[in-house]
């Protein structure tokens, strides 16, 4: 197909092939078995003052006012469906948090947290109200999209044997992994284009959907450019055995909220390296820039701070599986003790793989972010928990100290039952702003404009 002028861009009909997903990829493809104490988040401020809603009706008859559990059975009450939210939909009745609500008729409350959900709310309670506990979540984008198949290129590329873990084959991993995607509900959208068909097209030629191929070989390039970066800063083929001990791990954990109660949270960690020790590495792959550190000395160590808290909580949640997989192992040597070793029973699990019960524990934390400043290179930032437990301890106590205050905060909010208790941010480009004006007016929390 012959390149129009670089303003027109090209299409092709929907199932053809960009240049960067050429099918001689399968030919190369080889299979192979300092916190700031001054800097508080919004989601954890007091609102001194709540907006304060008279009872008023709008046009399909719902009430704006926050309803009350009582309110469950209005007939009203339209029924939505969270995944079919289309912020551009501009013939979308307004919606009302009733239809988001419980059986009971309440703001329902979450069953687990994750790092995502948690640094949501600390930056905007609306965003994480509106994606985490109505289920009006952000659809993917281009930079989403990015991140998900890097991602899975990066972990399946220690699938291979280390000869094979060349940079082609980490390419081909990537394409593979969009080539069964990139058709998908989910992904399709990313680069499908409305246009009819030109002119003397007969009817069905003109229903055929068409694809901007110049954006998505543009995306694709990005994306392999980020997996050339990653390759110039760590080979793969010399990784040393028997790293990775784990890829693409769930880790959970019910915490202690202080009270007698206990909260879920849980995430899925990249990677898990042995260091010398031993220990254990925490490894995040980031396809966003590395932090470019040129503010105050303060400032630097909240940014810090702020990039390494997902991984601080993965390695707490690691350090109390362990004590679970420990605690686990007394038990079942205490009963085979007094069994004489005659009796079985089903062995206990943390949860964690094999590897990773032997009790190591996590020391180091490492962001390996692919681009940085000015599109340049791939870069590590690494964290030291400490050489010793106590320093270890230290630091995820704080953490999880730092979570049972999000978690009091959340269920504060939560209990209110009045979704103009969760405010919005400021920050331009959060998901509120997009969700907010879809609401009847006076139901979710709107600031002084």
């Amino acid at each position: 197909m012959s390149e129009g002028p670089s303003s027109v861009p090209r299409r092709i009909r929907r199932g053809h092939w960009p240049a960067f997903m050429s099918s001689s990829y399968a030919s190369t493809y080889r299979t192979a078995a300092a916190r700031d104490n001054d800097w508080i988040p919004l989601g954890l401020r007091r609102l001194d003052q709540r907006s304060q809603c008279s009872s008023r009706t709008d046009s399909r008859g719902l009430s704006t006012m926050a309803v009350s559990s009582t309110s469950s059975g209005n007939n009203n009450v339209v029924s939505f469906d969270p995944k079919s939210f289309d912020p551009t939909d501009e013939t979308m009745p307004p919606l009302h948090p009733a239809q988001f609500y419980d059986a009971s008729g309440r703001i329902p409350k979450p069953k687990a947290l994750s790092p995502s959900a948690i640094m949501e709310f600390k930056a905007c309670p609306q965003s994480y109200m509106f994606q985490y506990l109505f289920g009006i979540r952000q659809g993917t984008n281009e930079a989403l999209a990015r991140g998900t198949f890097c991602h899975s290129a990066l972990e399946q590329v220690f699938d291979l044997g280390p000869a094979d873990r060349t940079l082609d084959n980490l390419h081909n991993l990537f394409r593979k992994a969009w080539a069964e995607k990139r058709l998908s509900d989910e992904y399709g959208p990313l680069f499908d284009v409305d246009v009819g068909g030109d002119e003397g097209d007969d009817k069905d030629e003109q229903q055929h959907q068409t694809r901007d191929v110049d954006a998505e070989i543009a995306w694709g390039k990005s994306a392999l450019a980020l997996l050339d970066n990653y390759y110039n800063l760590e080979d793969p083929r010399t990784v040393p055995v028997p790293n990775p001990l784990a890829r693409e791990i769930w880790v959970s954990s019910h915490l202690s909220a202080g009270n007698g109660d206990t909260f879920l949270v849980r995430g899925i960690v990249d990677r898990v390296d042995l260091i010398k020790g031993p220990f254990l590495r925490i490894v995040d792959y980031k396809t966003g820039k590395h932090p470019d550190f040129k503010y105050n000395q303060v400032t630097n160590e909240r940014i810090a701070n702020e990039n390494f808290f997902q991984l601080k909580i993965y390695a707490l949640l690691l350090r109390e599986m362990m004590k679970k997989q420990a605690d686990a192992d007394a038990a079942e040597a205490v009963n085979d003790d007094s069994s004489g070793g005659s009796t079985s029973r089903k062995k206990r699990s943390s949860g964690l793989p094999q590897n990773l019960r032997i009790g190591i524990p996590v020391r180091n934390l490492r962001l390996l972010y692919l681009t940085s400043k000015d599109n340049g290179p791939a870069r590590y930032l690494d964290m030291d928990l400490g050489a010793e437990e106590e320093e270890r301890n230290a630091e995820l106590d704080a953490i999880h100290a730092d979570l049972v205050q999000v978690w009091g905060a959340i269920s504060d909010l939560v209990q209110t039952n009045d979704p103009l208790a969760f405010p919005h941010c400021d920050r331009k480009f959060c998901w509120c702003h997009k969700v907010r004006p879809r609401f009847a007016p006076d139901t979710v929390w709107q600031g002084e404009k």
